[in-house]
C-alpha cells in the first residue's frame, strides 16, 4: 500500500504520550508511564533508535527495525534469544509482505513470553500503523520515534487502533 499525501499530512501529527527528552531519560519516563498504567507491559517498539534505548534498559518484547538511522546508530544487541523474521518494505509504503508477517505475529505470537524481532529491508516507519492495529488490545503499547525527534508512547486501545485503521483505509491506496 503506497501512502497518499493526505496520509503523510496526517501522520506528521502526534498521538498518545509525547516525551521530548534524549535516551536515556525519554525511556525512564515512558517507562514510568507504562509501570503506572492499567495497560499491560508488552512493548512493542519502531525504529533503530528506540528498539536500541529500550533494549539497552533490558526492555522491550517486539522490536521492528531496518538497519537505517538518521544518528547513524547500529542497532546491535537485539535480544539474542528473540525469533527473528524478515520482510522487504519500501519507503513511503507499507507492502502488503510486511503487513502479513506484522499481523501474523501479532495475532498469535506475541505474548508466548518470546521476544520478537522483525528486520525490515527497507524501511519501517509506517508499520508503526499495522503494529496499532493488531497490537494486544490493552495489553500493550507501540513505540517509535517521531520524524521530529521525540518519543510517541501509544497504548493500545480501540480508540487508537481505529485511528489507526481509518488512517490504512482511507489514506493508502490499495497496491
Amino acid at each position: 500500500m503506497s501512502s497518499s499525501p493526505a496520509a503523510r499530512r496526517e501522520l506528521s501529527y502526534s498521538w498518545g504520550y509525547l516525551f521530548f527528552d534524549e535516551p536515556p531519560l525519554s525511556v525512564e519516563k515512558a517507562w514510568r508511564l507504562v509501570q503506572s498504567s492499567r495497560f499491560g507491559k508488552t512493548l512493542i517498539l519502531v525504529g533503530d533508535v528506540v528498539s536500541k534505548s529500550f533494549r539497552e534498559r533490558g526492555l522491550g518484547d517486539f522490536f521492528i527495525v531496518d538497519g537505517h538511522t538518521r544518528r547513524n546508530l547500529k542497532v546491535e544487541d537485539l535480544p539474542g534469544k528473540a525469533e527473528a523474521f524478515t520482510c522487504k518494505n519500501r519507503p513511503g509504503e507499507i507492502s502488503r509482505e510486511c503487513y502479513e508477517l506484522l499481523r501474523n505475529l501479532l495475532t498469535s505470537a506475541i505474548g508466548r513470553g518470546k521476544k520478537i524481532v522483525v528486520y525490515v529491508e527497507g524501511e519501517e516507519d509506517l508499520l508503526s500503523l499495522v503494529a496499532l492495529l493488531y497490537c494486544p488490545l490493552n495489553d500493550s503499547w507501540v513505540i517509535y520515534g517521531n520524524f521530529r525527534g521525540y518519543l510517541e508512547v501509544i497504548p493500545c486501545t480501540s480508540f487508537f487502533r481505529s485511528v489507526a485503521e481509518n488512517l490504512l483505509v482511507k489514506h493508502f491506496e490499495k497496491d
